[in-house]
């Protein structure tokens, strides 16, 4: 029993895989997160203002 592969489209290989990666990432994150008792979304937004916050974050970021 064999099956032929056939290559996924571009969209799905470039736009759709990486999307659902990152979204399975911040979902589990989350998870872990908030089974040690915080808030996730306090969690995401300090991790957000600490990578693009400032012009120092964003370059420290981009390094």
């Amino acid at each position: 029993m064999s099956t032929a592969s056939v290559p996924l489209p571009g969209w799905i290989t470039y736009g759709l895989l990486p999307f659902l990666n990152i979204l399975t990432a911040f979902f589990i994150s989350g998870l872990v997160v908030w089974s040690i008792g915080e808030d996730p979304f306090a969690a995401l937004r300090l991790l957000i203002e600490g990578a693009l916050g400032r012009g120092d974050a964003i370059g420290f970021t981009l390094f």
